[in-house]
């Protein structure tokens, strides 16, 4: 076996019950969940030589992305409904610990931050990207943009006041 497929099996097995979990969490019955993460592991064998490089933490981020569109794929074309999601929720708190809270929490923070970044002005949303995303401090980041701390306090009490104006637009 080559490279390429013993890497592959090895993040299967590592993430598929997750995917499935995140499959159930969404609503899903057992049956379409299993269905949903087969071919979302199916889409990403077929683009394996773009998914190859990344780390384990960027593919579960492709393959959520990907069980996404699936999901919305299903829903267009009047595929089997979600099922009611408070009746898997206890069941997946103990099949997968406290990585589909993580997943969820993630996701949530990945929506703010890319609903954020859209009201904000090419200037903002890199100081934004270089805080928030990327973790810097702000003397950090004002070595990496060339300002001064005290301009980059200021921009970032700007920007979280501009967000906290427009929170109904960005949290619709």
């Amino acid at each position: 076996m080559d490279a390429d497929k013993l890497e592959f099996e090895r993040f299967f097995h590592g993430a598929y019950a997750v995917m499935v979990a995140y499959c159930k969490a969404r609503g899903l019955s057992d049956a379409d969940a299993d269905e949903i993460a087969d071919e979302a592991f199916v889409r990403m064998w077929r683009a394996w030589d773009k998914c190859a490089g990344f780390d384990d933490a960027r593919r579960k981020k492709w393959l959520y992305n990907a069980i996404n569109y699936i999901i919305r794929e299903r829903e267009k074309s009047g595929g089997p409904p979600p099922q009611n999601i408070d009746d898997y929720i206890e069941t997946l708190g103990d099949e997968t610990g406290g990585e589909l809270a993580q997943l969820f929490e993630k996701y949530d923070y990945d929506v703010y931050v890319e609903r954020a970044k859209k009201i904000l002005s090419p200037a903002e949303r890199e100081l934004f990207v270089r805080v928030v995303s990327d973790g810097m401090s702000y003397r950090e980041a004002a070595d990496s943009i060339g300002k001064s701390v005290d301009n980059v306090y200021v921009m970032m009490t700007n920007i979280r006041a501009k967000i906290s104006k427009s929170k109904k637009k960005i949290f619709r």
